[in-house]
């Protein structure tokens, strides 16, 4: 990144020294807590007002603990996972969804401007929270729906499925016994 002109650092906390808006994306919430709280951390020399992004596929409790740790000290932490993989960044559709301060979150959407869709769900953890039921509750909910309408049942059992904006579910499924896509009729639902 230095060679393509980022500017490069020894520590997180030098980060801290430069800026007061900052982006983490890190494995798991062990790595962004070291990166904050660590050695030469962040908190170290963040200033009162310094915003701090986990764009983590991150843990909401720790991630709400490492809010409340930093509330004192005058810095916010929201969490903004990014949901959509390489073909939504391919196709311009990525989704960040967002938990914390809808200030905080007004402050971070410039940042966040690579998105195609920033929405604030909630509270601090909140953005985990959806972006975990996204990619597992979903799914299970998404094969349900499928399994009922090959055997005919979704107006029997009055299945609803939601595939509002955020969820931007497809509307191809394939049936199980010919193994062909179909178009899945959500009006059933």
């Amino acid at each position: 990144a230095v060679e393509r002109g980022a500017t490069g650092v020894a520590s997180a906390k030098e980060v801290a020294t430069r800026t007061d808006e900052i982006l983490l994306c890190l494995p798991t919430s062990t790595e962004v807590r070291e990166a904050i709280f660590g050695v030469n951390g962040l908190a170290d020399a963040a200033k009162p007002g310094t915003l701090i992004v986990d764009q983590t596929t991150g843990d909401p409790l720790a991630t709400r603990k490492m809010a409340e740790e930093l509330a004192p000290r005058g810095i916010e932490l929201i969490d903004a996972p990014v949901s959509g993989g390489t073909v939504g960044a391919q196709q311009g559709r990525l989704t960040v969804m967002v938990g914390g301060d809808a200030a905080a979150l007004d402050a971070a959407r410039p940042h966040l401007a690579f998105a195609g869709k920033v929405v604030h769900v909630g509270g601090t953890g909140a953005g985990f929270i959806a972006e975990l039921t996204r990619g597992s509750v979903l799914p299970m909910l998404k094969d349900t729906a499928h399994v009922a309408e090959c055997l005919g049942t979704v107006p029997a059992i009055g299945l609803h499925v939601y595939g509002g904006d955020i969820l931007d579910l497809p509307r191809r499924m394939w049936d199980p016994e010919t193994l062909q896509a179909h178009a899945l009729d959500w009006t059933l639902y």
